[in-house]
């Protein structure tokens, strides 16, 4: 049997093994996502907030073969090469966010075997910026005014010992982005035989990536994996995480071994699935992100996934991916919420953009299917996912927690299908050794610096997102 029917026979096989879509979703797909995708989701306003949004519905077009959304994306991104990158977003990591999108549909093709016209202009227009920001792009730093691209930036970080504040070494989202995307163009040119340019640019971009992962990893007796413990504990927006609870008067405590919180986090239930798949089955690096991507479903659902009980209904996530559920953000962020901040579980709502689906776990897609069954959410349940950001009804405004997006999300979540059923090797650790992290309290400390810092803007969804 040949290589292409052998392939052929695979995709039809993975096709039909896909979970129905149903009426109700189309309808809930088709009054948002197909909006969004009508929509300049490159721009400014939209670029954040889309990256977010558009990824679980991409999948979903592929993995449970909606042939009329893949359609609707792919116009998005025919659209998109006729952009000139100077008029995208200006932020960086909003601009990198919605991108991602982009390479995740080129990766998605290449696994399915979908072609298209768009393939190969979008694959041209990604690999420029991407290797632009690399090498060229202004890239600001915690302790440097300006890096001449994310590569010196990284470097930087990789060799800084004792920084003056920890967050100075700390590993952003936008670089695992860069690592994601160059990593899916990677994986676009090995399954389609198309050599890309400047594969040497993206090689070295996923060669440090690795690097970076390697680095920064631990694995927690529990076999739970964890990601650059205690590079934020300086950080302003974990300046109070000591504390239980948000009271009048509360003093900053700081946490010398946090990790980062759940809202940002659930990316990279993604990047891992990229990065992995940048290497050829069987390598230590293929082995070595498989052992993370099962090391993160652990960690979620050891430690930081709690199940409804007597005392609260729905689903929730601890604030940090250690189990901590210590204050976010009081006082550290702009406009109203200034004053406030986030309480424990008051990150949880993050769950429901449904990207921890991207693990391949029944245990996650089960805690979906039934998240899915209780929409309308109760207020209760809303006031906790919600936080600071909570609006008592009647509101004028629907959140994205009651216009169909989080029940999209939860639906199609439920029924996302494993992108691999390669089971984690055994002999990772002796390969690529890495340290294990026991995680245990400690006492805090008051934050001493009062020094004004120079940081990245990050945002957080609840501060922005309403829209009807």
């Amino acid at each position: 049997m040949s290589m292409i029917v052998t392939a052929a026979l695979a995709i039809a096989g993975l096709a039909s093994q896909a979970p129905a879509v149903t009426e109700h979703e189309n309808a809930l797909f088709k009054k948002n996502i197909g909006l969004y995708l009508s929509r300049d989701s490159w721009n400014d306003s939209l670029a954040y907030l889309h990256g977010h949004f558009l990824m679980v519905p991409l999948h979903a077009a592929f993995l449970l073969d909606q042939k009329d959304w893949q359609s609707q994306f792919d116009a998005q991104y025919k659209r998109l090469v006729d952009v000139p990158r100077d008029k995208l977003c200006k932020n960086p990591l909003s601009r990198l966010q919605y991108l991602y999108t982009a390479t995740r549909f080129l990766a998605l093709s290449a696994k399915t075997g979908r072609k298209s016209e768009t393939n190969a202009p979008l694959t041209t227009y990604l690999t420029d910026e991407i290797t632009d920001r690399w090498l060229n792009q202004d890239a600001i730093g915690f302790d440097v005014a300006n890096f001449n691209g994310v590569k010196q930036r990284v470097e930087h970080k990789l060799t800084l010992i004792n920084p003056k504040l920890s967050y100075y070494r700390a590993i952003t989202d936008e670089e695992a982005f860069l690592f994601a995307e160059a990593a899916d163009l990677i994986y676009v040119e090995k399954k389609t035989g198309v050599r890309n340019p400047k594969n040497d640019v993206l090689r070295e971009i996923v060669k440090t990536g690795a690097q970076v992962f390697r680095d920064r990893s631990e694995f927690t007796n529990q076999g739970g994996w964890l990601f650059d413990i205690g590079a934020w504990a300086d950080h302003p927006d974990l300046a109070f995480s000591g504390n239980s609870e948000i009271s009048p008067g509360m003093s900053k405590r700081k946490v010398e071994n946090i990790t980062m919180d759940t809202s940002h986090f659930h990316r990279f239930s993604l990047f891992v699935n990229s990065l992995r798949d940048a290497n050829e089955p069987g390598s230590a690096d293929y082995k070595f992100y498989e052992k993370i991507r099962g090391g993160l479903v652990k960690q979620l659902i050891g430690t930081v996934l709690q199940k409804p009980d007597s005392k609260f209904e729905g689903y929730r996530l601890t604030n940090f991916m250690n189990g901590m559920n210590g204050v976010y953000r009081y006082q550290s962020a702009a406009g109203a919420l200034k004053n406030t901040g986030y309480g424990p579980y008051q990150l949880s709502g993050t769950f429901l953009i449904g990207w921890w689906s991207f693990l391949g776990d029944s245990q996650v897609n089960k805690a979906y299917a039934e998240i899915a069954k209780t929409f309308p959410l109760s207020e209760n349940v809303l006031k906790t996912y919600q936080g600071p950001t909570y609006v008592e009804p009647p509101r004028k405004v629907k959140s994205w927690y009651d216009n169909g997006l989080a029940e999209l999300f939860s639906s199609l979540g439920a029924k996302m299908p494993p992108f691999t059923r390669a089971a984690p090797d055994k002999g990772v650790a002796k390969k690529n050794p890495v340290r294990k992290a026991v995680i245990k309290p400690k006492p805090v400390v008051k934050a001493t610096t009062k020094k004004k810092r120079r940081m990245i803007s990050y945002n957080v969804f609840g501060y922005t997102i309403k829209f009807q």
